[in-house]
């Protein structure tokens, strides 16, 4: 009994999600066909269309997310438009051939449309957007004695991957800010788990920050779901009663360690001892410190390596990585 997947020329395997065109073709091809052959064609495009249908699903939410997450910063721009329609147009047409296609295309959105935080809330701090994702933070109250002003940032596309450790941003500011705080939160909890924030150096033209969350994701488990958020807290006693506290700030993401590296930039709170930034300190940090010892390296091939700042690499800095260790 051949194997009919076809009644009247309608596909009967529920087509949403949707797949690939070609798929449909091949069933259609050897639907009622009397082979052997014929049925293990099917059986096999099948299996593909599982994988298909699974990543058609994932790149209507993708979509979806995109749409969503950008058009909440009022961007008329004709661009975000022309690919959000445009994806949804591909899939109801079955335009990517396979599920790599579709993965492909969410990977290419995401890149185009990057995965930029918001600004949820913000106490005593006037948000004003005089262009994309760019915002000006004025901190009416910078020496609040109940609280500090402070911003709220959420609302990513999808949970961290492990390696994604680093928020990234970039800034300008009329004055340093000292003594900043970031908390991480979750809806209706916000934790004990802070990390204080080295000096931002008043900045005249943007300037990017590269900041290691992994505090936060190893205490708390902060990105393992999309609604989690960031708080930052401003506390600047520099600034005189009475004036405000200004500051831009744009482009908030979370990255690896390698784009942080691929982008030349360095780390604003560096992890004593880790000295291959992985943002742990474990025994790949003392092997790379016996490694450097090995060849009788200089402290400016890798100035973390010094871990007690004795401006040499040597066993003494060995034996404090192993110090480190035993009381994580």
């Amino acid at each position: 009994m051949p194997i009919n997947i076809y009644e009247e020329s309608e596909f009967t395997y529920s087509d949403r999600p949707n797949f690939p065109a070609v798929m449909k073709e091949a069933l259609k091809e050897n639907s009622g066909v009397p082979t052997y052959e014929a049925e293990v064609a099917i059986g096999e495009t099948m299996k593909a269309v599982y994988d298909a249908k699974k990543a058609y699903a994932a790149l209507y939410e993708a979509q979806q997310k995109v749409g969503e997450h950008w058009s909440d910063y009022y961007l008329q721009d004709e661009a975000l438009n022309d690919d959000i329609y445009g994806t949804g147009e591909a899939l109801n047409a079955g335009t990517y051939d396979d599920a790599d296609a579709a993965l492909e295309a969410k990977a290419a959105l995401y890149e185009k449309w990057p995965d930029y935080l918001r600004i949820k809330e913000a106490y005593k701090v006037d948000i004003l957007s005089d262009e994309n994702l760019s915002f000006d933070l004025l901190a009416t109250d910078p020496n609040a004695k109940r609280y500090n002003p402070y911003i709220v940032l959420y609302d990513m596309y999808e949970p961290l991957e492990k390696d994604e450790i680093i928020l990234a941003f970039e800034y300008t500011a009329e004055q340093n800010l000292e003594n900043g705080v970031f908390y991480y939160a979750a809806p209706g909890l916000q934790t004990d788990v802070e990390d204080s924030i080295p000096t931002l150096a008043a900045a005249v033209d943007w300037t990017p920050v590269y900041y290691n969350i992994s505090n936060g994701i190893k205490e708390y488990k902060f990105g393992s779901a999309t609604d989690h958020s960031i708080h930052w807290h401003f506390n600047n006693k520099q600034v005189p009663a009475g004036e405000e506290l200004s500051l831009q700030a744009r482009n908030f993401r979370f990255i690896t360690m390698a784009q942080m590296k691929a982008e030349g930039g360095t780390l604003l709170n560096g992890v004593k001892g880790d000295n291959n930034e992985d943002g742990e300190v474990n025994l790949a940090d003392a092997q790379t410190i016996l490694g450097l010892m090995a060849r009788d390296a200089d402290v400016s091939e890798n100035p973390a390596a010094d871990v007690n700042g004795d401006n040499e690499i040597n066993l003494a800095d060995y034996q404090t990585v192993l110090g480190l260790m035993a009381q994580q």
